[in-house]
């Protein structure tokens, strides 16, 4: 897939728990919505070309792709304020609400996932399956750890200072090499075209990444053991969980964790890192076409799609 075969999106804002999150939709005027949700320090952006496979494969989806807080074109926490991991749940559960129809399927990548796990296991039955992406959530901590990360939390942002953690590029050209430093599967060409999205030109002529560095301090509060698979035993729809064959986080969620879910499958996809999204968008789509249990009204065209 190239960039020409791209189906370009609509932007959007959602008034999400008083912020405007900015969200890009594939509308095909079905009553099933796909909302996708990006990894950390990520964008909805990086869904395009999952999104593009999804309206190849399914004419009529409503396709939702959502910048969290904080992350590319949506809002960042107002002065004193941070990011804490269940105001991105509390903001999945409004979005659903915003933007679901009859039938909402998720789609989590990384840190997505790992929101989209908690919130499945809070909110049971307003989702019917869900695919996540090496989701697993962050490493657990102890009582130990939580002393070290308040106090290292307090020292980063009594006040904060984002030139500490903001490297700025040179061009568009130095955005792309960061991209594919991060990431060494991610083509050239696409790593072209997510640079003019995930960064942003300053007033200094310099170019800098869309999320605010604040995202980049540890957080105070850690994940105690047990948590995630707590939420993770409610959680009774069908689970497709994806790897990245190659991914180097791939081993970091171990099967043992992954049975605390009742109904879970595991799909390995080839020629994949971490970033699966980027590397096998056709192949990724077609685990979420697989999940999805359409009826059989006939779909329309894709909204927006500009290319058919």
């Amino acid at each position: 897939m190239t960039i020409t075969d791209l189906i370009p999106p609509q932007d959007h804002t959602l008034r999400i728990n008083d912020l405007d999150l900015h969200a890009l939709t594939w509308d095909g005027g079905g009553s099933t919505t796909v909302i996708l949700l990006h990894g950390y320090l990520d964008l909805a952006w990086s869904w395009i070309y999952t999104a593009t496979a999804l309206c190849r494969g399914r004419s009529d989806l409503h396709v939702v792709a959502v910048d969290w807080r904080g992350h590319g074109s949506s809002p960042r926490a107002a002065p004193g304020h941070f990011y804490h991991f269940v105001d991105y749940v509390r903001d999945l559960d409004a979005v659903v609400t915003a933007v679901g129809r009859d039938r909402v399927f998720i789609v989590g990548h990384s840190m997505g996932g790992g929101i989209a796990s908690l919130w499945l296991g809070a909110r049971p039955g307003r989702a019917r399956r869900a695919v996540l992406i090496e989701a697993g959530g962050p490493r657990p901590g102890g009582p130990e750890d939580f002393v070290s990360r308040v106090g290292d939390w307090i020292a980063q942002t009594t006040p904060f200072d984002p030139t500490t953690l903001d490297k700025p590029m040179r061009d568009l050209q130095h955005v792309e090499a960061r991209l594919r430093r991060n990431d060494p599967l991610l083509s050239a060409e696409r790593a072209q075209f997510l640079a003019t999205k995930a960064a942003v030109q300053g007033v200094d002529g310099l170019w800098r990444w869309r999320y605010d560095p604040l995202n980049r301090v540890r957080s105070p509060t850690p994940t105690l053991p047990g948590v995630f698979e707590a939420f993770w035993g409610r959680v009774h729809i069908p689970i497709v969980w994806v790897e990245g064959e190659v991914s180097v986080l791939r081993t970091m969620t171990e099967a043992e964790r992954l049975s605390s879910f009742p109904n879970l499958t595991r799909r390995v996809l080839p020629d994949a890192g971490h970033m699966v999204q980027h590397h096998q968008p056709e192949a990724l789509a077609n685990v979420v076409l697989g999940m999805i249990d359409f009826d059989n009204e006939e779909g329309v065209a894709c909204g927006n799609d500009h290319h058919r």
